[in-house]
Protein backbone atom coordinates (compact mmCIF):
# COMPACT_ATOMS: atom_id res chain seq x y z
CA UNK A 1 0.00 0.00 0.00
CA UNK A 2 1.55 3.32 -1.28
CA UNK A 3 -0.02 6.63 1.06
CA UNK A 4 0.69 9.92 -1.06
CA UNK A 5 -0.03 12.54 1.88
CA UNK A 6 -0.03 16.27 0.32
CA UNK A 7 -0.43 20.01 1.41
CA UNK A 8 -2.29 21.62 -1.48
CA UNK A 9 -2.99 25.51 -2.11
CA UNK A 10 -3.56 25.43 -5.77
CA UNK A 11 -7.16 23.99 -5.82
CA UNK A 12 -8.34 26.37 -3.52
CA UNK A 13 -7.16 29.21 -5.38
CA UNK A 14 -8.53 27.78 -8.10
CA UNK A 15 -12.01 27.48 -7.32
CA UNK A 16 -12.39 30.53 -5.48
CA UNK A 17 -12.80 32.21 -9.07
CA UNK A 18 -15.70 29.35 -10.20
CA UNK A 19 -19.14 29.73 -9.83
CA UNK A 20 -20.61 27.20 -6.91
CA UNK A 21 -23.76 25.37 -7.08
CA UNK A 22 -24.95 24.42 -10.39
CA UNK A 23 -25.96 21.95 -11.49
CA UNK A 24 -24.80 20.48 -8.17
CA UNK A 25 -26.80 21.36 -4.80
CA UNK A 26 -23.22 20.75 -3.35
CA UNK A 27 -20.15 21.31 -5.20
CA UNK A 28 -18.77 23.77 -8.08
CA UNK A 29 -19.10 23.65 -11.76
CA UNK A 30 -16.51 25.29 -14.40
CA UNK A 31 -18.55 27.72 -17.14
CA UNK A 32 -16.08 26.62 -19.65
CA UNK A 33 -13.86 23.49 -20.76
CA UNK A 34 -10.64 25.29 -20.63
CA UNK A 35 -11.38 26.78 -16.89
CA UNK A 36 -12.54 22.78 -15.91
CA UNK A 37 -8.87 21.56 -17.89
CA UNK A 38 -6.40 23.86 -15.64
CA UNK A 39 -8.69 22.39 -12.73
CA UNK A 40 -8.08 18.63 -13.78
CA UNK A 41 -4.42 19.67 -15.08
CA UNK A 42 -3.34 21.65 -11.81
CA UNK A 43 -5.52 19.38 -8.95
CA UNK A 44 -6.61 16.11 -10.27
CA UNK A 45 -4.26 14.72 -12.97
CA UNK A 46 -1.25 14.37 -10.68
CA UNK A 47 -3.29 11.44 -9.15
CA UNK A 48 -2.96 9.53 -12.41
CA UNK A 49 -5.46 7.55 -12.12
CA UNK A 50 -5.39 4.99 -15.33
CA UNK A 51 -7.77 4.25 -18.09
CA UNK A 52 -9.67 1.13 -16.32
CA UNK A 53 -8.87 1.56 -12.68
CA UNK A 54 -11.59 1.29 -10.16
CA UNK A 55 -11.49 4.24 -7.67
CA UNK A 56 -13.60 5.29 -5.00
CA UNK A 57 -13.16 8.72 -3.62
CA UNK A 58 -13.90 9.00 0.23
CA UNK A 59 -15.27 12.31 1.24
CA UNK A 60 -16.66 12.95 -2.68
CA UNK A 61 -19.38 15.44 -1.91
CA UNK A 62 -21.41 15.78 -4.82
CA UNK A 63 -19.00 14.16 -6.85
CA UNK A 64 -18.39 16.95 -8.88
CA UNK A 65 -14.74 16.44 -9.04
CA UNK A 66 -14.99 12.58 -10.63
CA UNK A 67 -17.32 14.46 -13.15
CA UNK A 68 -14.54 16.58 -13.92
CA UNK A 69 -12.20 13.49 -14.34
CA UNK A 70 -14.47 11.67 -16.65
CA UNK A 71 -14.36 14.97 -18.63
CA UNK A 72 -11.02 14.46 -19.33
CA UNK A 73 -10.16 10.96 -18.93
CA UNK A 74 -12.16 7.86 -20.14
CA UNK A 75 -12.64 4.90 -18.74
CA UNK A 76 -12.63 5.32 -15.00
CA UNK A 77 -14.64 3.40 -13.19
CA UNK A 78 -15.50 5.73 -9.72
CA UNK A 79 -16.93 5.29 -6.71
CA UNK A 80 -18.35 8.59 -5.07
CA UNK A 81 -18.45 7.85 -1.36
CA UNK A 82 -19.64 10.89 1.57
CA UNK A 83 -21.79 10.71 4.71
CA UNK A 84 -24.21 13.71 2.92
CA UNK A 85 -27.25 12.12 0.89
CA UNK A 86 -27.87 15.35 0.42
CA UNK A 87 -25.14 16.08 -1.42
CA UNK A 88 -24.15 12.91 -2.64
CA UNK A 89 -27.03 11.54 -4.74
CA UNK A 90 -27.32 9.66 -7.92
CA UNK A 91 -30.07 12.80 -9.35
CA UNK A 92 -27.36 15.27 -9.16
CA UNK A 93 -24.40 13.39 -10.74
CA UNK A 94 -26.31 12.72 -13.61
CA UNK A 95 -27.06 16.29 -13.98
CA UNK A 96 -23.46 16.85 -13.72
CA UNK A 97 -22.70 14.39 -15.84
CA UNK A 98 -24.81 15.47 -18.19
CA UNK A 99 -23.77 19.18 -17.86
CA UNK A 100 -19.98 17.71 -18.68
CA UNK A 101 -21.37 16.23 -21.78
CA UNK A 102 -22.60 19.08 -22.58
CA UNK A 103 -19.35 20.98 -22.14
CA UNK A 104 -17.05 18.45 -23.61
CA UNK A 105 -19.73 17.94 -26.81
CA UNK A 106 -19.06 14.69 -26.32
CA UNK A 107 -21.10 11.80 -24.23
CA UNK A 108 -19.50 10.79 -20.80
CA UNK A 109 -20.44 7.10 -20.52
CA UNK A 110 -19.22 6.41 -17.51
CA UNK A 111 -21.16 5.66 -14.44
CA UNK A 112 -20.63 7.15 -11.16
CA UNK A 113 -21.97 4.66 -8.20
CA UNK A 114 -22.98 6.34 -4.54
CA UNK A 115 -22.03 5.10 -2.06
CA UNK A 116 -23.22 6.23 1.97
CA UNK A 117 -20.81 5.38 4.80
CA UNK A 118 -20.20 6.10 8.35
CA UNK A 119 -18.04 7.19 11.14
CA UNK A 120 -15.84 3.81 11.17
CA UNK A 121 -16.66 2.36 7.82
CA UNK A 122 -16.78 2.65 3.57
CA UNK A 123 -19.40 0.53 2.82
CA UNK A 124 -17.27 -0.88 -0.08
CA UNK A 125 -16.46 -4.38 -1.45
CA UNK A 126 -13.17 -5.75 0.15
CA UNK A 127 -10.17 -6.06 -2.22
CA UNK A 128 -11.65 -4.58 -5.00
CA UNK A 129 -10.13 -0.97 -5.69
CA UNK A 130 -6.81 -0.07 -7.45
CA UNK A 131 -6.97 3.04 -6.14
CA UNK A 132 -8.58 4.60 -2.71
CA UNK A 133 -8.68 8.50 -2.97
CA UNK A 134 -9.37 10.85 0.73
CA UNK A 135 -9.46 14.28 -0.58
CA UNK A 136 -9.97 17.01 1.76
CA UNK A 137 -11.65 14.58 3.98
CA UNK A 138 -8.94 12.65 6.28
CA UNK A 139 -9.38 15.64 9.13
CA UNK A 140 -13.30 14.94 9.46
CA UNK A 141 -12.36 11.56 10.52
CA UNK A 142 -13.98 10.87 14.28
CA UNK A 143 -11.88 7.81 14.25
CA UNK A 144 -9.23 7.73 11.60
CA UNK A 145 -7.27 4.41 12.75
CA UNK A 146 -10.67 2.33 12.13
CA UNK A 147 -11.36 3.95 8.86
CA UNK A 148 -7.81 3.61 7.76
CA UNK A 149 -8.11 0.06 8.85
CA UNK A 150 -11.28 -0.22 6.60
CA UNK A 151 -10.22 0.97 3.64
CA UNK A 152 -7.07 -1.17 3.46
CA UNK A 153 -9.21 -3.98 3.41
CA UNK A 154 -10.95 -2.34 0.55
CA UNK A 155 -7.63 -2.09 -1.81
CA UNK A 156 -6.48 -4.96 -4.02
CA UNK A 157 -2.93 -6.01 -3.08
CA UNK A 158 -1.25 -3.66 -5.10
CA UNK A 159 -3.97 -1.17 -4.49
CA UNK A 160 -2.77 2.76 -3.45
CA UNK A 161 -4.17 5.02 -1.16
CA UNK A 162 -3.95 8.69 -1.65
CA UNK A 163 -4.59 10.97 0.20
CA UNK A 164 -4.69 15.10 -0.06
CA UNK A 165 -5.42 17.89 2.45
CA UNK A 166 -5.93 21.47 1.44
CA UNK A 167 -5.58 23.91 4.23
CA UNK A 168 -8.68 26.24 4.45
CA UNK A 169 -8.38 29.07 2.89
Amino acid sequence: MFVLFAIGLAGCKLLSRYQRNNPFKCGWYFQSLPKAKVYYDSVLAPFQLQTGDIVANIGSGSGWEECIWLTFKDSINFYAEDIDTVCLNQGDIQKAISYYSKLRGAAINNKIETVIWDEEQTHLPNHFFDKILVINTYHEFSKPMAMLKDIYQKLKPKGQLLIKESPAT
